[in-house]
Protein backbone atom coordinates (compact mmCIF):
# COMPACT_ATOMS: atom_id res chain seq x y z
CA UNK A 1 0.00 0.00 0.00
CA UNK A 2 1.26 3.76 -0.94
CA UNK A 3 0.38 7.24 0.04
CA UNK A 4 -0.45 9.76 -2.10
CA UNK A 5 2.69 11.97 -3.08
CA UNK A 6 2.25 15.86 -2.70
CA UNK A 7 5.05 18.00 -3.39
CA UNK A 8 6.30 20.36 -1.21
CA UNK A 9 4.36 23.40 -2.08
CA UNK A 10 1.28 21.64 -1.74
CA UNK A 11 1.84 20.61 1.67
CA UNK A 12 3.03 24.21 2.73
CA UNK A 13 -0.70 25.03 1.07
CA UNK A 14 -2.43 22.16 3.26
CA UNK A 15 -0.77 23.41 6.36
CA UNK A 16 -2.07 26.68 6.24
CA UNK A 17 -5.12 25.15 5.82
CA UNK A 18 -4.77 23.11 9.16
CA UNK A 19 -3.11 19.89 8.40
CA UNK A 20 -0.73 18.16 10.58
CA UNK A 21 2.52 17.79 9.81
CA UNK A 22 4.45 14.35 11.19
CA UNK A 23 8.14 14.37 11.34
CA UNK A 24 8.85 10.23 11.33
CA UNK A 25 12.68 10.53 11.87
CA UNK A 26 13.91 10.20 14.92
CA UNK A 27 14.16 13.03 17.90
CA UNK A 28 18.02 13.65 17.09
CA UNK A 29 17.59 14.34 13.60
CA UNK A 30 14.13 16.56 14.42
CA UNK A 31 16.20 18.41 17.41
CA UNK A 32 19.25 19.25 14.47
CA UNK A 33 16.55 20.87 11.69
CA UNK A 34 12.50 20.79 10.92
CA UNK A 35 9.88 22.10 9.56
CA UNK A 36 8.45 24.80 12.01
CA UNK A 37 5.04 23.24 11.23
CA UNK A 38 6.13 19.97 11.92
CA UNK A 39 5.46 17.64 15.30
CA UNK A 40 7.90 15.18 16.24
CA UNK A 41 6.64 11.74 16.01
CA UNK A 42 9.11 8.97 15.70
CA UNK A 43 8.34 6.07 13.17
CA UNK A 44 8.77 3.27 16.10
CA UNK A 45 6.41 5.08 18.37
CA UNK A 46 3.43 5.48 15.62
CA UNK A 47 0.78 5.61 15.81
CA UNK A 48 1.17 6.53 19.70
CA UNK A 49 0.46 10.66 19.80
CA UNK A 50 -1.16 11.10 16.96
CA UNK A 51 -4.87 10.60 17.66
CA UNK A 52 -5.90 11.21 13.68
CA UNK A 53 -9.77 12.20 13.71
CA UNK A 54 -12.00 11.53 10.27
CA UNK A 55 -11.74 14.01 7.95
CA UNK A 56 -8.67 15.38 9.06
CA UNK A 57 -5.66 15.58 6.96
CA UNK A 58 -2.27 13.79 8.15
CA UNK A 59 0.88 14.51 6.04
CA UNK A 60 4.24 12.74 7.03
CA UNK A 61 7.92 13.53 6.49
CA UNK A 62 10.98 12.11 6.44
CA UNK A 63 14.92 13.19 5.78
CA UNK A 64 14.71 11.74 1.77
CA UNK A 65 11.56 10.44 1.21
CA UNK A 66 12.78 6.81 1.53
CA UNK A 67 11.50 5.73 5.29
CA UNK A 68 8.19 7.13 4.71
CA UNK A 69 7.83 5.16 1.31
CA UNK A 70 9.50 2.15 3.10
CA UNK A 71 7.13 2.32 5.61
CA UNK A 72 3.60 3.64 3.68
CA UNK A 73 1.42 0.82 4.72
CA UNK A 74 2.29 1.08 8.64
CA UNK A 75 1.59 4.98 8.06
CA UNK A 76 -1.55 4.73 6.68
CA UNK A 77 -2.45 2.55 9.44
CA UNK A 78 -1.53 4.55 12.26
CA UNK A 79 -3.57 7.70 10.06
CA UNK A 80 -6.60 5.71 9.87
CA UNK A 81 -9.13 7.67 9.90
CA UNK A 82 -7.99 10.57 8.68
CA UNK A 83 -6.75 11.64 5.17
CA UNK A 84 -2.58 10.73 4.51
CA UNK A 85 -0.35 11.90 2.51
CA UNK A 86 3.45 12.04 2.08
CA UNK A 87 5.74 14.93 1.27
CA UNK A 88 7.63 14.22 -1.74
CA UNK A 89 11.61 14.30 -1.44
CA UNK A 90 11.09 14.64 2.79
CA UNK A 91 13.07 17.93 4.57
CA UNK A 92 15.47 17.58 1.76
CA UNK A 93 12.71 18.15 -0.76
CA UNK A 94 11.08 20.80 1.32
CA UNK A 95 14.35 22.45 1.53
CA UNK A 96 15.57 22.55 -2.22
CA UNK A 97 11.55 24.07 -3.13
CA UNK A 98 13.51 27.18 -1.21
CA UNK A 99 11.35 26.31 1.79
CA UNK A 100 12.31 27.30 5.59
CA UNK A 101 13.37 25.05 8.28
CA UNK A 102 14.34 26.12 11.34
CA UNK A 103 18.22 24.70 12.10
CA UNK A 104 20.08 24.31 15.82
CA UNK A 105 23.53 24.11 14.88
CA UNK A 106 24.48 23.20 18.72
CA UNK A 107 22.72 19.69 18.88
CA UNK A 108 24.82 17.11 17.48
CA UNK A 109 24.24 15.83 13.95
CA UNK A 110 21.85 12.63 13.66
CA UNK A 111 23.29 9.69 14.65
CA UNK A 112 23.48 8.39 11.05
CA UNK A 113 25.61 10.95 10.33
CA UNK A 114 27.85 11.07 13.31
CA UNK A 115 28.27 7.57 12.14
CA UNK A 116 29.34 8.56 8.50
CA UNK A 117 31.56 10.85 9.64
CA UNK A 118 33.28 9.20 12.68
CA UNK A 119 33.94 5.92 10.83
CA UNK A 120 35.46 7.92 8.13
CA UNK A 121 37.86 9.49 10.46
CA UNK A 122 38.81 6.29 12.01
CA UNK A 123 39.66 4.70 9.06
CA UNK A 124 41.87 7.63 7.74
CA UNK A 125 43.44 7.78 11.24
CA UNK A 126 43.92 3.79 10.59
CA UNK A 127 45.23 4.69 7.29
CA UNK A 128 47.30 7.36 8.51
CA UNK A 129 48.71 5.68 11.34
CA UNK A 130 49.64 2.53 9.52
CA UNK A 131 52.08 4.08 7.34
CA UNK A 132 53.34 6.82 9.85
CA UNK A 133 56.89 5.55 10.79
CA UNK A 134 57.30 7.82 13.83
CA UNK A 135 53.47 8.10 14.80
CA UNK A 136 54.07 5.20 17.67
CA UNK A 137 56.33 7.72 19.86
CA UNK A 138 53.85 10.51 19.99
CA UNK A 139 51.07 8.27 20.55
CA UNK A 140 53.33 6.56 23.48
CA UNK A 141 53.84 10.00 24.85
CA UNK A 142 50.59 12.27 23.92
CA UNK A 143 48.61 9.71 23.66
CA UNK A 144 45.88 10.69 26.04
CA UNK A 145 46.32 14.40 25.01
CA UNK A 146 45.68 13.82 21.07
CA UNK A 147 43.04 11.17 22.08
CA UNK A 148 40.99 13.92 24.02
CA UNK A 149 41.14 16.54 21.29
CA UNK A 150 40.58 14.08 18.15
CA UNK A 151 37.03 13.25 20.36
CA UNK A 152 36.42 16.77 21.50
CA UNK A 153 36.88 17.86 17.79
CA UNK A 154 34.55 15.29 16.54
CA UNK A 155 30.50 16.50 16.15
CA UNK A 156 28.97 13.36 17.75
CA UNK A 157 27.58 12.23 20.75
CA UNK A 158 29.74 11.34 23.46
CA UNK A 159 28.50 7.37 23.62
CA UNK A 160 28.69 6.81 19.50
CA UNK A 161 32.50 8.88 19.71
CA UNK A 162 33.69 6.43 22.64
CA UNK A 163 32.11 3.43 21.20
CA UNK A 164 33.61 3.37 17.40
CA UNK A 165 36.76 4.89 19.29
CA UNK A 166 37.29 1.62 21.60
CA UNK A 167 36.08 -0.46 18.69
CA UNK A 168 39.34 1.30 16.93
CA UNK A 169 41.82 0.57 19.96
CA UNK A 170 40.37 -2.92 20.64
CA UNK A 171 41.07 -4.53 16.84
CA UNK A 172 44.54 -2.57 16.97
CA UNK A 173 45.44 -3.80 19.96
CA UNK A 174 44.07 -7.39 18.75
CA UNK A 175 45.95 -7.03 15.45
CA UNK A 176 49.20 -6.54 16.85
CA UNK A 177 48.75 -9.40 19.59
CA UNK A 178 47.69 -11.94 17.16
CA UNK A 179 50.55 -10.82 15.05
CA UNK A 180 53.64 -10.88 18.13
CA UNK A 181 51.95 -14.22 18.84
CA UNK A 182 51.86 -15.90 15.22
CA UNK A 183 55.15 -14.74 15.04
CA UNK A 184 56.51 -16.79 18.11
CA UNK A 185 54.88 -19.58 17.41
CA UNK A 186 56.06 -19.31 13.85
CA UNK A 187 59.39 -18.45 14.87
CA UNK A 188 59.29 -21.67 17.46
CA UNK A 189 57.99 -24.12 14.87
CA UNK A 190 60.88 -22.66 12.59
CA UNK A 191 63.59 -23.93 15.04
CA UNK A 192 62.44 -27.22 15.73
CA UNK A 193 62.44 -27.54 11.98
CA UNK A 194 65.92 -26.74 11.44
CA UNK A 195 66.62 -28.86 14.45
CA UNK A 196 65.04 -31.86 13.10
CA UNK A 197 67.21 -31.86 10.09
CA UNK A 198 70.53 -30.58 12.19
CA UNK A 199 71.31 -27.37 10.70
CA UNK A 200 73.31 -25.95 13.49
CA UNK A 201 72.09 -22.78 15.82
CA UNK A 202 68.73 -23.93 15.69
CA UNK A 203 67.14 -21.58 18.82
CA UNK A 204 69.17 -18.79 17.00
CA UNK A 205 67.41 -19.36 13.99
CA UNK A 206 64.12 -19.25 15.26
CA UNK A 207 64.42 -16.52 17.27
CA UNK A 208 65.74 -15.02 13.61
CA UNK A 209 62.59 -16.05 12.33
CA UNK A 210 60.11 -15.05 14.99
CA UNK A 211 61.35 -11.24 14.71
CA UNK A 212 60.84 -11.61 10.62
CA UNK A 213 57.34 -13.09 11.12
CA UNK A 214 57.08 -9.86 12.14
CA UNK A 215 57.51 -8.01 8.91
CA UNK A 216 54.68 -9.91 6.42
CA UNK A 217 56.09 -8.64 3.04
CA UNK A 218 59.23 -10.57 4.35
CA UNK A 219 58.64 -13.06 6.73
CA UNK A 220 60.62 -16.08 7.88
CA UNK A 221 61.11 -17.10 4.27
CA UNK A 222 63.86 -15.03 3.96
CA UNK A 223 65.85 -17.37 6.33
CA UNK A 224 64.45 -21.10 5.31
CA UNK A 225 64.68 -20.27 1.61
CA UNK A 226 68.19 -20.02 1.46
CA UNK A 227 68.24 -22.81 4.30
CA UNK A 228 66.21 -25.32 1.50
CA UNK A 229 69.07 -23.90 -1.32
CA UNK A 230 71.72 -24.88 0.88
CA UNK A 231 70.26 -28.51 1.79
CA UNK A 232 69.58 -29.37 -1.82
CA UNK A 233 73.17 -27.96 -2.90
CA UNK A 234 74.78 -30.29 -0.61
CA UNK A 235 72.40 -33.41 -2.01
CA UNK A 236 70.28 -33.36 1.41
CA UNK A 237 67.38 -33.92 -0.34
CA UNK A 238 65.15 -35.27 2.32
CA UNK A 239 66.21 -32.78 4.73
CA UNK A 240 65.84 -29.88 2.05
CA UNK A 241 62.26 -31.44 1.03
CA UNK A 242 61.14 -31.68 4.90
CA UNK A 243 61.93 -27.99 4.69
CA UNK A 244 60.48 -26.86 1.83
CA UNK A 245 56.84 -29.04 3.21
CA UNK A 246 56.87 -27.98 6.74
CA UNK A 247 57.51 -24.26 6.33
CA UNK A 248 55.30 -24.14 3.00
CA UNK A 249 52.24 -26.37 4.63
CA UNK A 250 52.77 -26.27 8.44
CA UNK A 251 54.51 -22.82 9.23
CA UNK A 252 51.70 -20.98 6.58
CA UNK A 253 48.88 -22.16 7.69
CA UNK A 254 49.64 -21.11 11.64
CA UNK A 255 49.21 -17.49 10.15
CA UNK A 256 45.93 -18.10 8.36
CA UNK A 257 44.00 -19.97 10.93
CA UNK A 258 45.72 -19.20 14.09
CA UNK A 259 45.54 -15.29 13.86
CA UNK A 260 41.92 -14.96 13.24
CA UNK A 261 41.33 -17.03 15.75
CA UNK A 262 43.42 -14.71 18.20
CA UNK A 263 42.20 -11.27 16.60
CA UNK A 264 38.67 -12.83 16.33
CA UNK A 265 38.49 -13.80 19.86
CA UNK A 266 39.44 -10.12 21.29
CA UNK A 267 37.24 -8.09 19.08
CA UNK A 268 34.40 -10.97 19.10
CA UNK A 269 34.31 -10.96 15.51
CA UNK A 270 33.81 -14.04 13.44
CA UNK A 271 37.23 -16.12 12.27
CA UNK A 272 36.15 -16.42 8.71
CA UNK A 273 35.92 -12.67 8.77
CA UNK A 274 38.96 -12.01 9.71
CA UNK A 275 40.58 -14.10 7.70
CA UNK A 276 38.86 -12.62 4.88
CA UNK A 277 39.24 -8.96 5.93
CA UNK A 278 43.12 -9.96 6.38
CA UNK A 279 43.55 -11.26 3.01
CA UNK A 280 41.17 -8.43 1.55
CA UNK A 281 43.20 -5.84 3.66
CA UNK A 282 46.81 -6.81 2.34
CA UNK A 283 45.61 -7.28 -1.24
CA UNK A 284 44.47 -3.45 -1.08
CA UNK A 285 46.83 -1.77 1.24
CA UNK A 286 49.63 -3.55 1.40
CA UNK A 287 51.50 -5.02 4.26
CA UNK A 288 49.00 -2.25 6.37
CA UNK A 289 46.27 -4.38 4.96
CA UNK A 290 47.09 -7.04 8.36
CA UNK A 291 45.70 -3.92 10.56
CA UNK A 292 43.93 -2.19 8.19
CA UNK A 293 41.19 -4.94 6.70
CA UNK A 294 39.82 -5.87 9.72
CA UNK A 295 39.74 -2.36 11.05
CA UNK A 296 37.74 -1.47 8.50
CA UNK A 297 35.67 -4.69 8.90
CA UNK A 298 35.05 -3.80 12.94
CA UNK A 299 34.28 -0.29 12.21
CA UNK A 300 31.68 -1.24 9.52
CA UNK A 301 30.22 -3.68 11.91
CA UNK A 302 29.98 -0.94 14.97
CA UNK A 303 28.35 1.24 12.45
CA UNK A 304 25.49 -1.84 11.66
CA UNK A 305 24.82 -2.14 14.83
CA UNK A 306 24.11 1.62 15.66
CA UNK A 307 22.13 2.08 13.16
CA UNK A 308 19.93 -1.33 13.93
CA UNK A 309 20.10 -0.03 17.50
CA UNK A 310 21.34 -2.64 18.87
CA UNK A 311 24.11 -0.72 20.24
CA UNK A 312 22.48 2.31 22.21
CA UNK A 313 23.89 4.47 24.99
CA UNK A 314 23.14 2.31 27.76
CA UNK A 315 25.39 -0.32 26.38
CA UNK A 316 27.98 1.18 24.13
CA UNK A 317 32.06 0.51 25.15
CA UNK A 318 33.53 3.59 26.37
CA UNK A 319 37.09 4.45 27.14
CA UNK A 320 38.51 4.37 30.39
CA UNK A 321 37.63 7.58 32.20
CA UNK A 322 41.30 7.69 33.66
CA UNK A 323 42.74 7.76 30.20
CA UNK A 324 40.03 10.27 29.44
CA UNK A 325 41.41 12.73 32.49
CA UNK A 326 44.73 12.02 31.61
CA UNK A 327 44.24 13.47 28.07
CA UNK A 328 42.67 17.04 29.84
CA UNK A 329 45.82 18.38 30.02
CA UNK A 330 48.53 18.62 27.61
CA UNK A 331 51.44 16.53 28.85
CA UNK A 332 54.35 19.50 28.11
CA UNK A 333 52.48 21.67 30.73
Amino acid sequence: MSLPLITPQQANALIAEGARLIDIRDPDEYAREHIPAAHSIPLDSLPGGLNAAPGETVIFHCQSGARTSNNAAHLAQAASPANAFVVEGGIQGWKQAGLLTVEDRSQPLPLMRQVQIAAGLLILCGVVLGYSVSSGFFLLKDGPYLVRQILDSLPLSDFVKQHLFAKFVGVSRATVKGTAVVAVVQGTLGGIAFAIVGIDGSVLWGALMAFLSLVPAVGSAIVWVPAAIFLFATHQLWQGLFIVGFFVIIVGLVDNLLRPLLVGKDTKMPDYLILITTLGGMELYGINGFVIGPLIAALFIACWNLFSGRDHAGNAEELDSDFIEEGKNHPDL
